[in-house]
């Protein structure tokens, strides 16, 4: 109705993510660089996708099981997680059964996030929840070996801390 006219991918359209040129109210086409969508604007985009569209690859592990997307522009988002360090980085929630919302978001190398998934096993010690891939780097003790003693019911504490090889717990659960 503007007599704008834009390139769009038909999808777009499809999914209901872009109704207009961007001359409606609240319609952002993001952030571009070099003719493209920033590495930002695409974790946000991507982010509140996965949440909110049922037709997402990935809605079932994020809006179906409740994870729902807070942000209520990419200028706020932004703000709240800053530029991203290096290529390296994605965008990460820090608690990762919460949202996507301030406090909750942050910048993560592959690394990090591989220890920050639901199927990882947990080992605490005096309070302190880490994955086994933390407490093996930690102590010096090889991640099969923690992982087996946990099978085996170790608590955490001896699952961690003996370092002979055929000891065993005495506190076993």
């Amino acid at each position: 109705e503007c007599g704008k006219t834009t390139t769009l991918l038909a999808y777009s359209l499809k999914n209901g993510h872009t109704k207009s040129c961007g001359c409606l109210a609240g319609e952002s086409h993001g952030e571009r660089v070099g003719g493209q969508n920033s590495a930002e604007y695409r974790a946000y985009f991507n982010a509140k996708e996965r949440c909110e569209n049922p037709r997402h690859k990935n809605y079932k592990d994020y809006g179906r099981r409740g994870v729902t997307f807070r942000f209520e522009s990419f200028g706020e988002f932004l703000a709240e997680v800053g530029r991203r360090p290096s290529s390296a980085y994605s965008i990460d929630r820090k608690d990762n059964n919460g949202h996507y919302e301030k406090g909750n978001v942050k910048w993560s190398t592959r690394t990090e996030q591989g220890r920050n998934k639901r199927n990882n096993a947990m080992v605490e010690v005096d309070g302190v929840s880490r994955c086994v891939a933390d407490w093996s780097e930690l102590t010096g003790i090889s991640k099969g070996v923690i992982a087996t003693r946990i099978r085996r019911n170790w608590c955490g504490n001896c699952a961690v801390t003996i370092t002979v090889r055929g000891g065993s717990c005495i506190h076993l659960k």
